[in-house]
């Protein structure tokens, strides 16, 4: 785990550490309703290193060591637990909350949520009701955060909603990833052994962060492919200034990432790695005379059974290898 750095530690400092709602009888029954619920034992242990260090400081620091952790943190549910760094995140928060899903069944977050949007805590929930049909779960969630008042919106045209992202606004935090808010996409059976291979990225970069807010709101008040779900009265309006998109960021269909990677393939010249859970990649670049490439691919073996090494550009399997015959032999040793 990252140890947390002096701005961290001042922003933490900065935003405080307001006291956690109690759960209700209501709140523990509905955790239990999730059928894949497990039992999280991770304890974070942090050294007390307090040379010179004010009194002040350590209250705020050690009050909440999993909030100063997640200023920027790329969180690894091969051997962490990332699903209580968000429920922390979302039992601090005191300004707004802003979620978005394809899909969720891990019900320890509906207390959460709803709990906060009881203390006064504006809500808005982006959902997508098309996943009720194959995601057995998050019909009754969806139907929990309905009858609890939150304003939700969802997506009914076009591809499926495919955003999983929690933007926490008084702590200036967004938690986003490929992950889908369930208990095994989050938090590792046994760690190292039984896992889902995701990458939870939490940060408290503006860039990134008014990024998603942009797209948030984009999303909310669109009429074209979103629609009341619950709870929505009165015009829909923004709730951010029209921030632009950091062009780090990558929203399809806005951009599109094909044709990103593919330039950012063709422009490389040493070694590219790539992981996946499925290669959409439509084309590929032409290797350069004299160009020769180590790329390796690593994907999912529910979906595509091969992890082998490749080498050279994404069409070797065509035969369209290096531009040398040097290059192809060095790539044929090279091929797993």
């Amino acid at each position: 785990m990252s140890t947390p750095n002096l701005t961290t530690a001042r922003a933490l400092l900065n935003h405080g550490n307001p006291g956690r709602d109690p759960p209700s009888s209501s709140d523990f029954r509905l955790a239990e309703s999730a059928a894949h619920a497990l039992r999280s034992t991770i304890t974070m242990v942090r050294p007390l290193r307090a040379f010179a260090i004010s009194a002040l400081f350590l209250v705020g620091f050690f009050s909440s060591t999993a909030y100063a952790q997640l200023q920027e943190h790329l969180c690894d549910t091969q051997i962490e637990d990332c699903r209580e760094p968000i429920l922390d995140l979302i039992r601090n928060e005191t300004v707004g909350i802003d979620v978005e899903f394809w899909f969720m069944e891990d019900a320890r977050y509906v207390p959460a949520l709803i709990n906060r949007f009881n203390a006064g805590v504006p809500v808005r929930l982006l959902v997508d009701s098309r996943a009720n049909s194959s995601k057995r779960l998050n019909a009754e969630i969806l139907k929990s955060f309905s009858d609890s008042g939150i304003p939700m919106r969802e997506k009914f045209g076009s591809d499926i909603l495919h955003h999983k992202v929690m933007l926490f606004h008084g702590q200036n935090v967004v938690e986003f990833s490929k992950a889908n808010y369930t208990d095994t996409e989050f938090v590792p059976l046994e760690p190292n052994v039984n896992y889902f291979d995701e990458a939870v990225f939490f940060t408290n970069d503006d860039r990134l962060i008014n990024s998603f807010r942009r797209r948030f709101d984009d999303n909310w008040v669109d009429t074209t492919l979103f629609r009341n779900y619950a709870n929505v009265t009165g015009p829909l309006v923004r709730k951010y200034p029209l921030y632009p998109i950091d062009p780090s960021m990558n929203f399809p269909p806005l951009q599109d990432f094909n044709l990103r990677a593919i330039s950012r393939m063709d422009a490389e010249r040493t070694a590219i790695d790539a992981s996946s859970f499925a290669s959409r990649i439509r084309g590929c670049p032409m290797p350069r005379p004299g160009r020769c490439l180590a790329a390796r691919r690593f994907g999912s073996s529910v979906n595509q059974p091969s992890t082998a090494i490749r080498c050279a550009t994404w069409r070797q399997e065509r035969s369209i290898a290096c531009g040398s015959a040097a290059c192809r032999s060095r790539c044929a040793s090279m091929k797993g």
